[in-house]
């Protein structure tokens, strides 16, 4: 089957349907609004753009025959798309969410528990470059998703000591696309490669893990920040 037709058989996953009517998902984001830990947008459009995410990740996990994942969020903020992404995944998967201010952490805690997912939730109140060095965690995620976290330079440091080789990285791009924002000399040496999306996921940009990352990523919390890669 070529890489096209593998990404046209596959639908979204029967829960994600369900989402927008499931009232403890309502019931999450009306208080996400209400307390300020979402964006300017309405909470009906942010899950929305979620879904469409979640529906690109479940489409990159089984293009790559990734079966029961390991995903991890970074900068999941008030759960978007962390929490969507963990609806659409069986028994089995696990969703590490990865936030590093206490408030938004104590609601992802909260909130996890209140929905009752079918997959593992774990909220990490941690920063993400601490997270990439901790022995438990590194080379573990089949999957890293980052909607807003950061630029491109340190999400890609920061997620690249997370996968295992043959994970991938997804990440929202601005509307316009995002082929001009990732260097390809600097996802190299991380151990990325460009993993091809279908042409209408223009503001999509997906990475497979294809070497180990070097010992030195992620560099020490807040350098990434203050002397981006590139």
């Amino acid at each position: 089957m070529t890489l096209g037709a593998m990404w046209s058989s596959i639908g979204m996953m029967p829960s994600l349907s369900r989402i927008k009517s499931d009232p403890k998902v309502v019931s999450w984001l009306q208080e996400a609004w209400e307390l300020g830990l979402l964006g300017p947008q309405s909470f009906e459009v942010q899950l929305e753009h979620s879904i469409v995410f979640a529906r690109a990740a479940s489409e990159l996990l089984a293009a790559l025959a990734i079966v029961d994942p390991i995903c991890f969020d970074l900068g999941s903020g008030a759960g978007i798309p962390g929490f969507v992404l963990a609806y659409s995944l069986p028994r089995g998967s696990a969703v590490y969410l990865v936030e590093s201010q206490v408030r938004r952490a104590e609601f992802l805690t909260r909130q996890k528990d209140a929905i009752d997912f079918d997959c593992q939730v774990v909220v990490l109140n941690e920063r993400a470059e601490i997270v990439g060095r901790g022995r438990e965690y590194r080379g573990i995620a089949s999957l890293v998703v980052a909607r807003g976290f950061a630029g491109p330079a340190i999400t890609a440091e920061c997620a690249a000591p997370l996968l295992d080789i043959g994970g991938a990285l997804l990440v929202s791009d601005p509307p316009e696309g995002g082929l001009g924002r990732w260097d390809p000399a600097i996802m190299d040496e991380l151990g990325f490669e460009r993993f091809p999306l279908p042409e209408e996921s223009v503001s999509l940009s997906a990475f497979l893990k294809v070497k180990a990352t070097p010992d030195r990523y992620p560099r020490r919390v807040g350098i990434p920040a203050k002397r981006p890669l590139f």
